[in-house]
């Protein structure tokens, strides 16, 4: 039995999801051991770092993320991140099970590294996390850590520096969308609009949300929609996941990472899924000022846009808070602010009034701020 084990983990097949994720741990050091001269390469004359595994096998969706500290002789200490990317959102990582992944991260690996050379040329504060490696066999790959603060936290405690971050988000993705990439012009029809409306609709009532409201809400949409004259988009390659956590912000720079979701499609909806982030730093925090919100989309939209936003960005905009309001409904429950004001309800005998009151409300309130925004653009 002991040699049955012993043969599962050389193949990486565990016995277990702990002896699952220790072997893949156990593999990636090793590889750092053998490359860390060609992953470093100024330092390469230098004896052999300490490596330490500060984070390991922690599960973000279809990646296993792990963090290792390469101490060198002081005061040098470098940081490596390593992705693996699995085909299942849950349970431990198994080479034996994964058929899609190595293709997604190949193409991940590849939209990172061509996003660095370009930002890498220009020195203006807009960066991408240096790409290492990719690595086949792992089903892995090896990033240096960013540099800075995630832009969640900055965003909540100096308003000043996240201005200046949120001018170069701005900077950032107009130029991952128009530089790095060429945008093209295509079609936008109310019809497919409407389609994707309807299937927000039931996936929402699915969840709980109560038919009325969105009975009551979704003709000023398709209203609102119907009055727009814009009727092209620019479509071009889409970060896919161009939000808070995902940036790093440094007093002269951002760090930009996690291409796991590149894609094709409109340039819209990159922008709006942004602006909804900086909407949803106010939910669950009514302290937090909404003018700072304000202040920061408006940061934002400048440096995106070169003239006023266009008109159809208000209802890309109403389908990103469409989303997140689905994917708040699923997870308010875990949220520490849905904690909070869960705790302060039961104590009122009101459970419910948090999701249906506060929750599909505030997500409404958001949908009418939009299409007032659309209305203002059409003018």
């Amino acid at each position: 039995m002991a040699g049955l084990v012993s043969e599962q983990l050389a193949q990486g097949q565990a016995a277990s999801p702990a002896a699952a994720d220790d072997n893949l741990e156990q593999k990636i050091r090793a590889r750092i051991e053998k490359c860390w001269p060609k992953y470093f390469p100024s330092l390469a004359t230098r004896p052999a770092p300490e490596i330490v595994c500060l984070r390991g096998a922690d599960s973000r969706g279809f990646s296993v993320m792990f963090e290792y500290e390469l101490k060198f002789a002081r005061p040098r200490s470098e940081h490596l991140m390593v992705k693996v990317r699995r085909d299942s959102k849950f349970g431990p990582y198994l080479p034996s099970e994964v058929t899609e992944a190595p293709e997604l991260l190949r193409r991940e690996f590849d939209e990172l590294s061509r996003a660095h050379r370009y930002f890498e040329r220009r020195g203006n504060g807009l960066r991408v996390v240096r790409p290492i490696e990719y690595c086949e066999d792992l089903n892995a790959v090896f990033i240096e850590k960013a540099s800075g603060r995630d832009l969640g936290l900055v965003a909540r405690t100096d308003e000043a520096a996240s201005l200046a971050a949120f001018r170069r988000c701005g900077q950032w993705l107009r130029s991952f969308h128009v530089k790095v990439h060429k945008p093209r012009l295509r079609v936008w029809t109310l019809g497919e609009f409407e389609a994707r409306l309807m299937k927000r609709r039931e996936k929402l009532v699915a969840l709980g949300v109560p038919a009325g409201q969105l009975d009551a809400l979704f003709p000023h949409i398709v209203k609102a929609a119907r009055a727009c004259r814009q009727r092209e988009v620019p479509c071009s390659l889409l970060h896919g996941d161009y939000k808070l956590r995902h940036i790093w912000a440094s007093p002269d720079a951002i760090e930009v990472f996690d291409f796991g979701n590149v894609h094709p499609g409109p340039c819209y909806v990159d922008v709006a899924a942004f602006l909804v982030e900086l909407s949803v730093l106010k939910l669950g925090h009514p302290w937090f000022e909404t003018d700072r919100v304000r202040r920061y989309s408006e940061t934002f939209l400048r440096a995106y846009f070169p003239m006023q936003p266009p008109p159809l960005l208000s209802f890309y905009v109403v389908e990103a808070l469409l989303k997140k309001w689905m994917r708040r409904r699923r997870t308010w429950s875990r949220t520490s602010a849905a904690s909070t004001l869960h705790t302060c309800v039961r104590r009122m005998g009101a459970k419910s009034l948090v999701e249906r009151w506060y929750l599909d409300r505030w997500f409404v309130a958001r949908i009418r701020e939009s299409l007032e925004m659309a209305a203002r653009a059409s003018r």
